[in-house]
């Protein structure tokens, strides 16, 4: 069974890679709106790799080397 939500580090950054290309900045927020509405639907799986994602979004906002990233 597969997830529908990134669980994988390498997954989680490649979404985060995805969204900052076409949304750059605004990333951030939009994957922290979708984890907020993972939240109301009690769905805390997708609620945790939405959270992931907007850290791993900040990462490249921020432009932290691949080796130094920790996705917690």
């Amino acid at each position: 069974m597969t997830s529908e939500y990134p669980t994988t580090t390498k997954n989680i950054y490649r979404l985060a890679k995805l969204m900052f290309d076409q949304h750059g900045d605004n990333a951030v927020f939009i994957a922290a709106k979708i984890a907020a509405d993972m939240e109301k639907q009690g769905k805390i799986i997708g609620r945790d790799a939405w959270r992931k994602v907007v850290k791993a979004v900040i990462d490249y906002i921020d432009d932290v080397p691949p080796d130094d990233r920790e996705i917690h």
